[in-house]
């Protein structure tokens, strides 16, 4: 997924080894819906899911169903902004799994427009046969609320990642991490009496560049392949640029701390 020069969202499909669709990959079935977004604004992805924000700052949740009954060659995206989540202007944002199986709905992440503050939201109205709705999730159980966090400082980025909470058939453990000065905060829900934790740093997460963006590694998950989110913990990376070298840096949750793991070869 990608923005054109209009800001519309676009779309490029590719194949693992290039052999059905060419190295060039293919035009994607979104292009035909023309999904305009704000200005600037970003858009996450974990598909068949797609979050955006138009122009008026709601954020704007996308999904694809499936095949379209009146036309079988076409899959069928639906999208709305029912959900009434209004983030700040070009908000950062997260898009992540919100349980093990892949039938349920992914949930978000983001700045919120009138506290600044970290909030979250899914659509219970779009989903794939899945019964998670937004109460019932681990965001928002436990002690501390996402939203009684510290305000997210303006300009930060957002990245995060999930893995399947260890004695837990379903819920998964939530990670998002931040920009504060030149140091990367996090902050967690790994539990249901709890609640959310943090901002803390580490070690590992000092010396970020001001103004670098933060990317994390999220599983994939397929339910026809039997394939969930797994509890395993060696998929846990991050990458941020480091200050001073600009080296991308690699850091990894192991499951009790981070660790720095060396710099990404770049060209």
């Amino acid at each position: 997924m990608y923005l054109d020069s209009n800001s519309v969202i676009r779309c490029q499909k590719f194949d693992l080894d290039g052999k059905k669709i060419g190295a060039k990959g293919a035009r994607g079935s979104m292009n035909d819906y023309s999904i305009q977004v704000g200005p600037d604004s970003k858009i996450v992805v974990y598909f068949p899911y797609v979050l955006s924000q138009d122009a008026d700052d709601k954020l704007r949740y996308s999904r694809m169903l499936g095949q379209n009954a009146a036309n079988l060659s076409a899959p069928w995206w639906v999208n709305e902004t029912s959900m009434n989540a209004m983030g700040v202007k070009n908000t950062p944002v997260v898009m992540l799994p919100l349980a093990q199986k892949y039938i349920d709905p992914a949930g978000f992440i983001y700045r919120d427009a009138q506290s600044g503050r970290f909030a979250a939201g899914t659509n219970d109205n779009i989903k794939s046969g899945g019964d998670i709705r937004s109460d019932s999730l681990p965001w928002n159980q436990g002690a501390k609320a996402l939203g009684e966090l510290p305000a997210i400082p303006e300009g930060s980025p957002l990245a995060g990642f999930t893995v399947g909470r260890a004695y837990d058939a379903s819920k998964m453990n939530t990670y998002i991490l931040y920009v504060d000065k030149d140091t990367v905060q996090v902050v967690w829900q790994d539990d249901d009496k709890t609640g959310w934790q943090g901002p803390q740093t580490y070690g590992a997460l000092g010396d970020a560049e001001p103004g670098t963006d933060i990317a994390c590694a999220t599983q994939g998950s397929w339910d026809q392949s039997g394939i969930n989110v797994s509890k395993e913990q060696n998929l846990n990376r991050c990458f941020f640029q480091e200050k001073g070298t600009g080296r991308l840096k690699e850091v990894w949750f192991d499951g009790k701390d981070w660790k720095n793991i060396g710099y990404v070869p770049l060209p």
